[in-house]
């Protein structure tokens, strides 16, 4: 097991931070993307919760994909400011330290909370356009906060499997790095490239193609009415 803490190549090697965020202007590009990340989503979030003419199925499902992305930008400043791990506390709060906070689990449900976030927008836009006759029966607003709980379930249990990655050594009182055997890891890379590149990039890839499809339609048919109105 490697030990996360002390040296500045165990915390490369153990994932707390890879050896370029080590570099100051690393670190200054990711506090701006933080800062502008967590002041522009809480600004929509603002927006659309005050003014009541913008509450509608969209934009519960918008603020909610505003909230997943402050939150990821939030979790950017403990995990991606500081290049070095903090000392773990002893005890059962080392075990929780190490498996919790040193993993990064909150930033990395917080991510993928986001990547199907922004799933349950494009399918919303999906159906209020393609389907436009089914959108009020399939997205009611307990639909909606369903749908946005199970978006929570799949970045926390999709996280999972960082808990087992790091363990708390007793002895030494420090975390240590518990890498998988090279058959689970080739599982755990497929799982996380099925779930976090493939699906989310084919789902909103073919939604938009409909969406953009059924647009031009409407479009075209609109247009060829106008026409022969006018002819008329």
């Amino acid at each position: 097991m490697e030990s996360v803490e002390g040296t500045e190549s165990n915390s490369v090697e153990t994932g707390w931070a890879v050896g370029i965020e080590h570099n100051l202007f690393v670190r200054v590009v990711y506090a701006l993307i933080a800062s502008l990340g967590i002041t522009g989503n809480f600004l929509v979030c603002f927006v659309l919760i005050r003014i009541p003419a913008l509450r509608n199925r969209a934009s519960q499902l918008i603020v909610h994909l505003a909230i997943t992305d402050l939150l990821t930008c939030v979790w950017v400043v403990p995990f991606h400011l500081f290049p070095s791990t903090p000392p773990a506390p002893h005890g059962i709060m080392g075990e929780i330290f190490c498996r919790v906070f040193v993993s990064k689990y909150p930033l990395w449900v917080t991510i993928i909370t986001s990547i199907y976030s922004l799933i349950a927008v494009n399918l919303e836009r999906f159906v209020a356009i393609v389907y436009p006759l089914y959108y009020r029966k399939m997205f009611t607003f307990r639909r909606i906060a369903y749908i946005s709980l199970l978006c929570w379930v799949i970045g926390s249990v999709s996280s999972g499997w960082f808990f087992f990655n790091f363990d708390y050594d007793h002895r030494l009182k420090i975390c240590t790095f518990v890498p998988f055997p090279p058959k689970v890891s080739i599982v755990i890379g497929l799982y996380i490239f099925t779930v976090i590149y493939l699906f989310p990039i084919s789902f909103n890839t073919v939604a938009q193609y409909y969406m953009i499809k059924t647009l031009k339609q409407h479009a075209t048919s609109m247009e060829t009415r106008s026409e022969t109105n006018g002819g008329t």
